[in-house]
């Protein structure tokens, strides 16, 4: 999404979780300033988000169904529970070809062991 200078309202669905992404400029929700290598996360409940740009701004807005349980994020993967990050590292260094092909010469950097699995 890019915004010029000067207020803006986002619709939204209520039941959706969201979060702000900024990849040049800067927003503001409310009294929180959003600027590049920051996230702001919008909870469900608004139907409209207002922003306010400080000048011409580029940013993802994500959404979406809120999870029945807090994710587990760990190192690349985002997952319910450390089985399913044990399958997707295991998969990973496998070079499972659900992850595609990385686009790089580099050799692929193998997921690090797990703190709850050193094996």
């Amino acid at each position: 999404m890019v915004l010029g200078r000067g207020p803006c309202v986002v619709p939204v669905r209520p039941d959706d979780e969201h979060a702000i992404i900024v990849m040049a400029g800067e927003v503001s929700v409310g009294e929180t300033a959003v600027v590049p290598g920051k996230l702001a996360y919008l909870g469900p409940g608004p139907d409209e988000i207002p922003l306010v740009a400080t000048g011409s701004v580029r940013l993802m807005l994500l959404g979406g169904v809120p999870f029945e349980t807090r994710p587990l994020i760990w190192w690349n993967f985002v997952a319910r529970d450390n089985g399913e990050v044990d399958r997707a590292a295991d998969a990973w260094n496998d070079g499972d070809e659900r992850f595609g092909d990385p686009g790089s010469e580099l050799a692929r950097v193998a997921a690090p062991r797990r703190p709850w699995n050193p094996a």
